[in-house]
């Protein structure tokens, strides 16, 4: 136990309780909300106001508004999808068990009805079969 310097004993769990010392997860929240904050902002800018508008606040280049109404939403989306359908796959290969096993064929129920009762971890390859 160490001694602070206003007299108060320091325990363990004053050591928990520490502010970890560098960049803290909730930093990541905060910059990924001011990210998408920043992003929605310059999206209605790009959108929503009028040309002749732009054009007396000095904005002469001005992308099309094609591009924000209909290719970034949709490249978005599709990407969005395509991410999740990645994930969910890779997700699922993790949480299985290895193809040639015994454990790919059976599970809990399955074992008890058929008297099969191998150990929790016991991955018992499938003998190959001959040439039928």
């Amino acid at each position: 136990m160490e001694e602070e310097s206003s007299g108060r004993i320091l325990t363990d769990a004053d050591a928990v309780r520490a502010p970890p010392a560098g960049f803290r997860f909730s930093d990541y929240g905060y910059i990924g909300s001011a990210g998408i904050a920043l992003a929605t902002v310059s999206y209605l800018i790009w959108t929503c106001p009028p040309y002749n508008w732009l054009q007396s606040v000095n904005i002469h280049y001005y992308p099309s508004r094609y591009w924000a109404v209909v290719p970034v939403p949709n490249y978005a989306v599709v990407v969005t999808i395509v991410v999740a359908i990645g994930f969910y796959i890779g997700l699922t290969f993790t949480a299985s068990p290895p193809p040639p096993t015994l454990k790919s064929l059976f599970d809990e129920c399955s074992e008890e009805l058929l008297g099969i009762i191998p150990a929790p971890d016991d991955y018992q390859l499938i003998e190959n079969l001959p040439d039928i």
